[in-house]
């Protein structure tokens, strides 16, 4: 069964409009123009091969529909034209023979079991397509939250990912990086938001220079030298006669200076007392209290200091040219400021040590700044790796936030593929079990065929449309089976005089598709090939009584009836089991409200349906079970009531027609013996009301509806009223004629 319509960009239907709450019988009512024809061209194209589909309908959709088990039958407009006005001759129709009862009797009970089987079928469609929607839900949402995670990276601007247009692909990209490994465990939004800055937000230069290694190890061995020393206690001769003296005076310094002169002058001027004469015997012990041992240690101190003070130097401005060009967090500027503070203090130990050889003296060597050497360094490797390594860096960036995405992903789509292998084990077994209903189904069909052959027979139809053409009041001409080869009956329309070989061209509008209708009806009851495969029906009728009488449009009414009457066992189904479904479409008011009318058998599955029209788009809307449609008189008081509420001039001329017409309806249904004049009789003349009240009775006389509604007289009257004094006048009248009636239509 059609559960589902989809229009869109074909006709009217500019925008999509969804028909949903679709029915065993399905009445639309509209004006003509508002679109429902377009509905059943559509069902009929749906009937059509895919070369014969016309190619206006191919945004629209219908869902529900099984061509291999169900065909759709439209009457419409084109109905006549394609097998009336084309052909001269029609397909003969075949209906059962009901001589054979036997026969007959086993086709009914075996297409109980296909009615059953499609019962079950359909069930089984129904179940299939609703837990399909909830896995494709399921889906939907899966795709929908590991999109979302993407969102994260809507700042990374530098970097692209894959799929940004589509969710489907996303989602399969991310199951390509799964399963997790535990590396990708650690993998956080932090520290990859981290990394996209490094990578793009500072700008970077290759550094060609680093801090020298080489002299920082040059003075590491420079430092190992010194230390030894200046944790010695370098001491004199105390054994010669003048060292207890010196030591005693502290003045060992003085006495060395003093020496050395000598020695580097020559000269035999004492530098103590200034005598010209140098006392060899003071000479000697002065020599042999600055041994040999003691002058080499202080000559090796001497040599490290200036070697260290030249080293350290060139180290010192080989940190100063690095500042230049690397200087994160002013990391190299405080190195240079610490190292020149302990070049500063090591020379001054080394320069106490040489006073004071005797003192043990600690030493801070340079090794106290490898660790912020070794930083340095490695941050400016680290910089030009970067800049080297850039593209590659990137693509490992893009690569983690798949890893990321995934990582973050993963339970979601665990989740997701459970319940996906739990529906598939479920959609596993019900197809089948519909297989197997597919087979009895086709077993059954064979059987009815076999039965079929034996008693089709096309003069009951022909019989059938003769009698309805004859009880209606058509008797001038008839319906006649031609004579059939190779198992092909024919139908040919023939007058009595037989004068006309083409008699459909000479039939009225009324009775040509008074006669197409008769052919459409007798064609839903059978079948225009016996040996067709017997399908279930989807019957569209558009509007069938164009051009039809009452008592023709009340025939058709009654046949409808007959099709859409339910089951005694279940009213909810068809009496007739071949069909399965009925779309009635119409604008003629007086038909709808018959053929839709709640008091006939008529299946209770069924819905009501408005089609309308505004601004040149088409809208449908659906209005439930029971029919929405007042007739003419109904809605004339709807109008005035409506009305009412506007309190507005401008509508003057149209409440007073309105009020002539209920009046006069009126009048003319309940037979009033008077003249509706009497109802002014209580007036007095010079009431303000009484004029009003006079036009409006005045409209219902035969001269007055000679003139047009809008005459002088009229117009003067009513146009330049107060809405209020023409709904005193009209209720005054009513008072006379129907208070209660009144009251109630009012209510």
């Amino acid at each position: 069964m059609i559960d589902k319509i989809e229009l869109k960009e074909t006709n009217t239907y500019i925008q999509k409009v969804e028909v949903n709450n679709l029915a065993k019988v399905n009445f639309f009512f509209g004006s003509n123009g508002s679109g429902k024809s377009t509905i059943a061209k559509l069902l009929y194209n749906q009937s059509l091969s895919d070369v014969e589909k016309d190619n206006k309908f191919e945004q629209c959709k219908i869902s529900g529909f099984n061509l291999k088990n169900d065909e759709i039958l439209v009457f419409d407009e084109k109905y006549v034209e394609r097998n009336f006005i084309s052909n001269k001759e029609l397909s003969g129709l075949f209906t059962l023979n009901e001589e054979n009862k036997d026969i007959d009797d086993k086709i009914r009970t075996n297409q109980k079991e296909l009615n059953k089987l499609d019962n079950y079928l359909e069930n089984f469609s129904k179940r299939e397509r609703k837990i399909k929607k909830a896995l494709n839900d399921k889906h939907e949402e899966l795709k929908r939250n590991c999109w979302w995670e993407r969102n994260s990276f809507d700042t990374f601007y530098e970097i692209e990912l894959e799929y940004s247009r589509n969710k489907e692909n996303h989602l399969r990209n991310i199951r390509n990086y799964l399963p997790i490994d535990k590396s990708d465990e650690e993998l956080s939004l932090e520290s990859l938001s981290a990394r996209y800055k490094d990578l793009f937000e500072i700008k970077r230069e290759k550094i060609d220079i680093k801090i020298s290694s080489d002299l920082f190890k040059k003075l590491g061995k420079l430092e190992n030298d010194i230390i030894p020393l200046m944790e010695e206690v370098i001491t004199t001769n105390k054994e010669v006669n003048i060292a207890e003296l010196i030591d005693a005076l502290g003045i060992r310094k003085w006495v060395e200076e003093g020496r050395n002169f000598v020695l580097d002058e020559k000269k035999n001027i004492c530098p103590f007392c200034q005598s010209e004469t140098y006392d060899d015997n003071l000479k000697q012990s002065f020599e042999e209290y600055f041994n040999k041992t003691y002058q080499e240690k202080i000559n090796k101190i001497k040599s490290l200091k200036e070697a260290y003070l030249i080293t350290f130097n060139q180290l010192l401005e080989n940190i100063i040219q690095v500042s230049k060009v690397y200087n994160k967090d002013n990391q190299t500027t405080d190195l240079h400021t610490e190292c020149s503070n302990l070049l500063a203090d090591n020379i001054k130990k080394l320069e106490r040590k040489l006073e004071y050889s005797n003192e043990i003296i600690e030493f801070f060597d340079i090794y106290n700044f490898d660790l912020e050497l070794d930083i340095i360094n490695d941050e400016i490797e680290d910089n030009n790796e970067k800049i080297e390594d850039f593209q590659k860096n990137k693509e490992q960036l893009i690569e983690d936030i798949w890893n990321y995405l995934a990582k973050e992903s993963v339970n979601e789509i665990k989740e997701y593929d459970n319940y996906n292998s739990r529906i598939t084990k479920i959609l596993l077994q019900l197809n089948t079990l519909s297989s197997h209903f597919e087979n009895s189904k086709k077993t059954i069909k064979d059987k009815v065929e076999k039965l079929k052959s034996k008693t089709v027979s096309t003069d009951k139809a022909v019989k059938a449309i003769n009698g309805i053409l004859k009880s209606s009041g058509f008797d001038n001409f008839e319906i006649e089976e031609k004579e059939t080869s190779n198992n092909i009956s024919r139908y040919i329309l023939k007058r009595e005089n037989n004068s006309e070989q083409d008699v459909f061209k000479t039939l009225s509008e009324g009775e040509k598709n008074f006669i197409a209708f008769l052919y459409f009806y007798q064609l839903v009851l059978g079948t225009d090939d016996k040996d067709s495969e017997l399908k279930k029906r989807i019957v569209v009728i558009d509007d069938p009584v164009s051009s039809l009488d009452s008592q023709v449009l009340f025939v058709v009414s009654t046949l409808i009836h007959s099709l859409i009457k339910y089951s005694e066992t279940d009213k909810n189904q068809f009496k007739n089991s071949t069909i399965k479904q009925v779309f009635i479409l119409s604008h003629n008011l007086y038909f709808y409200k018959e053929v839709s009318f709640k008091q006939r058998p008529i299946c209770r599955n069924k819905a009501h349906f408005s089609v309308s029209k505004f601004n040149g788009i088409s809208n449908i809307e659906h209005k439930g079970v029971d029919t929405f449609v007042h007739n003419d008189y109904m809605l004339l008081w709807k109008s005035i009531k409506e009305l009412k509420e506007t309190n507005n001039k401008v509508f003057n001329i149209t409440i007073g027609n309105s009020m002539r017409r209920i009046i006069e309806s009126y009048v003319n249904f309940i037979g009033l013996g008077k003249s509706p004049w009497d109802s002014l009789k209580s007036l007095d003349v010079s009431d303000p009301i009484y004029p009003i009240c006079s036009s409006l009775i005045s409209e219902i006389n035969d001269v007055s509806h000679k003139s047009l509604p809008f005459d002088d007289l009229y117009y003067q009257r009513i146009v330049n009223e107060e809405p209020d004094k023409l709904y005193s006048a009209f209720q005054k009248i009513f008072k006379s004629i129907g208070e209660e009636h009144y009251k109630m239509m009012m209510n």
